[in-house]
């Protein structure tokens, strides 16, 4: 009896044994975030909404300056990539990185961003160009998005592997309009400009993560006016979600603090255009300042 009592506690430490080792290797066949090696060459398209101006046309080039978002698997990773024009063409470039992700797989799809990740096109001040300049076009509201499919992965040591993917293209997701006003015959200066839209689909900014994107009434505010831009231009991202014909409404604060209103009818053709003109138009002034003048001053 003693000895059947012997066996069977062996068998039972044997069998325990047995569990710990399937648990352990259960646990180590569990997916676990890898570092990968990511390199993507990417172009953006001819008619992208790009930012070197020349005359009437803006062409599409890439900055050393730019850095590239990553969303795979529903969710935007904290590395960036860095951006490498080529030196014969910069509308291609390099995009090079490491990336922190789990479970990459053969065919995923990886969705890139510029220039940033949060997608806003509040806080604008006119201005089309300045790479380092806070509020510029070029810095903070040239949004385009591309997409890769994973074509290969390969583990290496130390947890960090290589991934290969297709090409990317980059698309924009905006046209840039360029303004200027009239009061009457003369040209009118601005100090700020409040868009809206007939339709009411002007994006004030997206989520991809979330699937959630936020519509209104956007507004430029110049740092002083617009007569200090270059040619009293006012520069404009706009992307609006409804491209049929529409009516665009204009509230604006001249340089003289008075309140002016317009407006323009958009038609469904200028939609297929990423840079457009509504140049000269025509204003009407209200009565009181678009400030808070007192009234005894404004009369």
């Amino acid at each position: 009896m003693r000895m059947i009592n012997r066996w069977m506690s062996v068998l039972a430490l044997a069998l325990l044994g047995t569990a710990c080792i399937e648990q352990e290797m259960m646990l180590e066949e569990k997916p676990r975030t890898q570092a990968w090696n990511l390199t993507v060459r990417a172009e953006k398209e001819p008619d992208t909404k790009g930012l070197d101006l020349v005359g009437n046309r803006l062409n599409t080039l890439w900055r050393s300056s730019e850095t590239v978002c990553v969303l795979a698997k529903g969710s935007y990773l904290a590395e960036t990539l860095a951006v490498t024009p080529d030196a014969q063409n910069a509308k291609l470039a390099t995009l090079s990185g490491s990336v922190n992700v789990s479970e990459v797989n053969v065919d995923d799809v990886l969705t890139l961003q510029i220039p940033r990740q949060n997608w806003d096109y509040t806080g604008q001040k006119g201005v089309l160009l300045g790479p380092d300049e806070a509020g510029s076009i070029e810095k903070d509201y040239a949004y385009a998005l591309a997409e890769v499919t994973v074509t290969g992965v390969t583990p290496g040591s130390e947890m960090m592997g290589t991934l290969t993917t297709t090409n990317a293209h980059f698309v924009n997701q905006q046209a840039i309009y360029r303004l200027n006003f009239k009061n009457g015959d003369a040209s009118l200066a601005v100090k700020d400009v409040t868009l809206s839209s007939s339709k009411g689909k002007i994006v004030l900014g997206r989520d991809l993560a979330a699937g959630t994107t936020t519509y209104g009434s956007l507004t430029i505010n110049m740092a002083t006016s617009s007569a200090d831009l270059p040619d009293g231009m006012i520069y404009v991202a706009l992307r609006n979600d409804d491209t049929t014909a529409q009516d665009y409404f204009f509230s604006v604060t001249g340089a003289d603090g008075l309140a002016y209103t317009g407006s323009k009818a958009i038609p469904a053709e200028a939609f297929s255009y990423g840079f457009l003109g509504i140049q000269d138009l025509a204003l009407t002034k209200l009565q009181l300042p678009k400030s808070d003048t007192p009234v005894a001053e404004a009369l």
